[in-house]
């Protein structure tokens, strides 16, 4: 259980604060996810949810104004408030050079069909990883730079190759 799990609990045991036991949900049950940015507008972008195949109207919270067919590892919270139809980027997008929907597409297939997640679901791999660690190991293996509000990485966690810190003694 979760630090966020066991504050959820223990509102919804007092039956205060509402808007915070609301939104601590919904970040308990988010994860990153790779998603495609399918347009850019004034008013934000709508990123499609390769995984979860799905469209959401997102505002980026690091300000990074995206690029159309641009693939993101990010995490997407909900609006948290009635009415509101735009979600919101909890971290800072890492923009996935040199791929394409397509890529990430076959990749996510993998998972689901292997040792890596027994029994287990895309949404479980995507938030958990083969191991403790996995997708943060992912983000240091395929690292490539940076701006001030995304980071740049490149290629996949299962061609180690194709990473450009790739570590023999640290396999993905």
């Amino acid at each position: 259980m979760t630090v966020g799990e066991v504050l959820v609990h223990y509102l919804r045991q007092t039956g205060k604060f509402d808007h915070v036991q609301k939104a601590m949900g919904a970040l308990n049950s988010s994860f990153c996810s790779f998603y495609e940015v399918t347009d850019v507008g004034a008013e934000g972008l709508t990123l499609w949810d390769i995984a979860g195949k799905q469209r959401f109207q997102c505002w980026c919270s690091s300000g990074y104004p995206g690029r159309k067919g641009e693939i993101w590892y990010v995490r997407v919270l909900p609006p948290f408030a009635q009415g509101l139809t735009r979600s919101v980027t909890m971290s800072t997008p890492y923009v996935c050079t040199d791929s394409f929907r397509l890529i990430w597409e076959e990749f996510l297939q993998h998972p689901l069909g292997s040792e890596a997640a027994p029994g287990g679901s895309l949404q479980d791999h995507l938030k958990e990883g083969k191991w403790l660690g996995y997708w943060l190991e992912f983000i240091y293996q395929a690292y490539a730079d940076y701006t001030g509000n995304m980071i740049r990485i490149t290629g996949l966690p299962d061609d180690p190759a194709s990473l450009p810190n790739a570590d023999p003694k640290r396999p993905l």
